[in-house]
């Protein structure tokens, strides 16, 4: 049984007796087929949440009419304070056809909607970070329990979209570092007080095995 956080679906699909490229085609039919349904379950996987409190009646004169046509015209006045007044500079625009989506062709425009055109550069900084931290046999990419890597990789896509002249704000290296450990850790500590909470629910384990089972009968 394939387990509710998958770190166990190598050990599942060996217990099969598959050979490496059938096992291959095993786990990447599942992770699909449990990426559909996991998304009808939730409904898509980002919902909007806010970021600042309501403690009273008031606040709506704060956060809307009146108070925030001051941010409108400080805005107007100076367009870089949008960066320090809105969550602009957490935003990123993607502009493409998507008829070269990376390992499935042709998507159509809908389609490529997760496609990330700092791709590339993300991918170079994984295995830097990779090699600055060592490899082993049984250790080379960095994997999600690594939460350095998430910071560092955030910084070199920084670095390649102020070099391509796609970014607004110009910051060092460093800088950016700094700003994607605290938006990164703040992030990281929401998710899981939301699932402490309740109000992210976990997805059924029997719907993690129909996903696997389906795919073990498509082989």
């Amino acid at each position: 049984m394939i387990n509710l956080d998958l770190a166990n679906i190598d050990e599942e699909i060996k217990k099969r007796g598959l050979d490496d490229g059938r096992a291959a085609r095993v786990k990447t039919v599942f992770l699909k087929n449990l990426s559909e349904k996991a998304h009808i379950f939730y409904g898509g996987k980002m919902q909007t949440v806010p970021k600042a409190g309501v403690f009273g009646f008031n606040w709506f004169n704060v956060w809307y009419t009146l108070g925030v046509s001051r941010v409108s015209t400080l805005i107007r006045d100076n367009n870089d304070a949008v960066y320090d007044l809105s969550n602009k500079g957490n935003y990123v625009a993607v502009v493409s056809d998507s008829t070269r989506v990376l390992g499935d062709g042709d998507c159509t425009p809908p389609g490529g909607l997760g496609v990330d055109e700092m791709t590339i550069a993300a991918a170079k900084s994984l295995a830097k970070y990779a090699e600055d931290r060592g490899i082993t046999p049984d250790n080379i990419i960095a994997t999600m329990e690594e939460p350095g890597v998430f910071p560092y990789e955030a910084a070199d896509v920084a670095m390649q979209a102020i070099k391509e002249g796609l970014a607004k704000v110009e910051m060092s290296r460093e800088e950016v570092l700094r700003k994607a450990q605290q938006d990164i850790t703040y992030s990281r500590n929401l998710v899981d007080s939301m699932e402490k909470e309740g109000y992210i629910k976990k997805p059924p384990v029997e719907m993690i095995n129909i996903a696997f089972e389906e795919a073990i009968q498509s082989i």
